[in-house]
């Protein structure tokens, strides 16, 4: 159940905030900090492996260059993942969706967003990991959304890039949540979607002021590169000093 309470806390590519975004790092300190869900990207290599990364290019966030779906696995990892956060994640690797199911295994659900990456595909990972009921898919591309749901109808579904615009047209028979984005989200959004059965996630929310304002208005989760923060603003729990560290 998404509905109701307070608002659950997304880690945002793990804790981007304080760690390499779609590291194992970054996923592993989010669970350290209490996140209950946590939020990877994943593409789908030339020799068709899934590894966790937000760009379809490499360049962002390792020391290489070219697109993932040219590159092998092998080719991947070996780059460097963590070094452009910091000297401290010198050597830091791009994870597999296997590896990052397997750190999160019991500790809290995945959210994975399909960005260069097939519905069947990576249904198929979770249902190796035996992590269905801990899985939410999340995309932009609504029918393809809605290929996972029907692939496994048990998998949690969340459409993003909802607004007022495109509320109406999302379907809430294979959607279980939507996804908008900070800027989009008022009173009257959120209770419509509740009234079409729709949990309501919010993106990408780093501050405090943002996270009381959205719990007042009722929505079920927050994406955030500091958990650490949300966790303490909602739910009383989290360091303050290292939340606040940019």
């Amino acid at each position: 159940m998404l509905i109701g309470g307070k608002p659950v806390v997304v880690a945002h590519r793990g804790a981007s905030g304080i760690a390499p975004e779609n590291t194992l790092s970054s996923i592993r300190r989010a669970l350290e900090l209490g996140a209950t869900m946590v939020e990877v990207d994943v593409h789908t290599t030339i020799d068709g492996e899934i590894v966790v990364m937000h760009d379809p290019d490499v360049s962002r966030t390792t020391d290489g260059t070219g697109r993932i779906s040219s590159m092998s696995l092998a080719q991947i990892r070996g780059l460097d993942a963590g070094s452009w956060f910091g000297p401290a994640f010198r050597g830091e690797v791009v994870p597999t969706l296997d590896e990052a199911l397997d750190l999160v295994s019991g500790r809290a659900d995945l959210c994975i967003e399909l960005k260069n990456a097939g519905p069947r595909q990576v249904i198929g990972k979770v249902l190796e990991h035996s992590y269905v009921e801990h899985v939410i898919i999340f995309d932009f591309n609504h029918p393809r959304l809605y290929e996972a749901k029907r692939l496994r109808p048990e998998v949690k579904a969340l459409a993003l890039g909802v607004s007022h615009d495109n509320l109406a047209s999302v379907d809430a028979g294979l959607c279980n949540a939507v996804g908008c984005a900070f800027s989009k989200v008022d009173r009257e959004l959120v209770d419509e979607a509740h009234r079409l059965g729709l949990a309501v996630f919010v993106y990408t929310v780093n501050q405090a002021d943002g996270m009381i304002g959205l719990a007042e208005l009722g929505v079920d989760g927050i994406i955030t590169n500091f958990p650490q923060l949300a966790l303490e603003i909602l739910h009383g729990r989290g360091a303050r000093d290292e939340a606040r560290r940019r």
